[in-house]
């Protein structure tokens, strides 16, 4: 297990979920646009979601010392939910961070999380229409991060180095 990238592959994670949300924008505007093109009057309001989802496996949740004891507690799940307009974008690695911490926190001295799988849906509401004889668009966007993994304690310094 390589204990260092851990933090970097929650990153990754959470370049992809953003990835996957200009992707699901840019899919609505088309779409929106496009049908918008061939009607003949604007309709009074219309809204159109998408949802993209995307998930990773990591290693572990935090660095572990050389000279730890890394005792399994017990199978966790946690989960946070974001949302955000097209003006403020939920924070991603703030939502998986508090999903880590929601599931760290249900088992009784549990300090990290082992084998974890990461899952995360990224729903994107757009709305657009006529408001008194203007044209107007609003976007939101709606993020939910679930983590699944085994609940560890560490005790440090109790091994003897060779």
């Amino acid at each position: 297990m390589n204990f260092i990238k851990a933090p970097l592959r929650a990153k990754g994670f959470a370049r992809f979920l953003s990835q996957l949300a200009v992707i699901s924008f840019s899919a609505f505007t088309l779409y929106i646009f496009a049908g918008c093109a061939s009607a003949f009057k604007m309709p009074e309001r219309t809204t159109v979601s998408t949802s993209s989802i995307g998930g990773g496996v990591v290693a572990q949740s935090h660095f572990t010392y050389p000279n730890s004891n890394v005792i399994p507690i017990g199978k966790v799940k946690g989960s946070a939910r974001a949302s955000g307009t097209l003006q403020s974008f939920p924070n991603i690695g703030d939502t998986i961070n508090r999903a880590m911490n929601q599931a760290i926190g249900s088992k009784s001295g549990a300090d990290l999380l082992l084998n974890i799988i990461q899952s995360g849906t990224i729903t994107t509401y757009s709305t657009t229409g006529m408001r008194n004889d203007e044209f107007f668009y609003d976007v939101r966007y709606e993020l939910e991060v679930v983590v699944e993994g085994t609940a560890a304690k560490m005790e440090v310094g109790r091994q003897n180095l060779r």
